[in-house]
């Protein structure tokens, strides 16, 4: 806010997670959304209790203090190369370990919208476009159920791994995926095509480019370990 005067508009990545249900329970708390979510379901309350809580009073601060244009973006479970923390790894550390089945708990079949880094950046280009405050959600064309999620990494990997479904939550960690929400949290995106926003990939397109990107870089932090314990 303090550098607005000197740019044209402003394109801020909040997050999915600041939305409640209509029991006030958040996504950690085994939230059921309305299916699909739109931008107007109610938030957390804005603080620093957590990350949620943080990115709403993100949310609040801009659209108080902000003069120029400013397009809000919340992304849900965000996948592309270069990620920090990417979600994949639950299913490639099982595939490259040599697992010949991997287990997921609710049948398989979770959904928690994915949001590709490449969807997330063609939904700001549009946005920053057009003049004026904008909310948008930014997910995948689809919400691909867990199933759908290791399918495509499979996929990716060539892999022969067999996918066993089974009823009810993870038993301990077995079946735990980071997709695995009891209720399915589907993001509407809407609000977003009116804008003339148009997605760029889906999860099952990215997920090839995304698992080689992740696999390599794992390669060459291992050989790095190695190189230096050579030394």
């Amino acid at each position: 806010l303090a550098l607005q005067d000197r740019i044209g508009a402003l394109a801020v990545i909040s997050t999915g997670s600041v939305y409640v249900d209509d029991a006030s329970r958040t996504l950690p708390e085994g939230a059921r959304y309305p299916v699909p979510l739109t931008e107007t379901q109610r938030r957390v309350a804005p603080g620093d209790a957590d990350y949620s809580a943080n990115k709403v009073a993100m949310e609040d601060a801009l659209q108080a203090g902000a003069r120029v244009p400013q397009k809000i973006l919340r992304p849900f479970a965000v996948h592309g190369p270069g990620s920090r923390a990417p979600r994949e790894w639950w299913f490639l550390a099982q595939i490259l370990r040599g697992a010949e089945t991997i287990p997921l708990a609710y049948d398989g079949e979770s959904r928690f919208h994915t949001t590709a880094t490449a969807n997330l950046a063609e939904l700001a280009r549009v946005a920053l476009e057009l003049p004026g405050v904008h909310v948008l959600n930014a997910a995948d064309p689809q919400a691909p159920t867990v199933t759908q999620i290791g399918a495509a990494v499979l996929a990716a990997m060539g892999s022969t791994a067999t996918l066993a479904p089974f009823p009810g939550p993870p038993k301990g960690w077995k079946g735990r995926t980071p997709w695995s929400l009891e209720a399915p949290l589907v993001a509407d995106m809407s609000a977003a095509a009116a804008l003339g926003y148009r997605p760029v990939t889906d999860y099952a397109t990215a997920a090839p480019a995304l698992c080689e990107a992740l696999v390599e870089h794992a390669r060459g932090t291992v050989g790095a370990i190695n190189g230096n314990q050579d030394r």
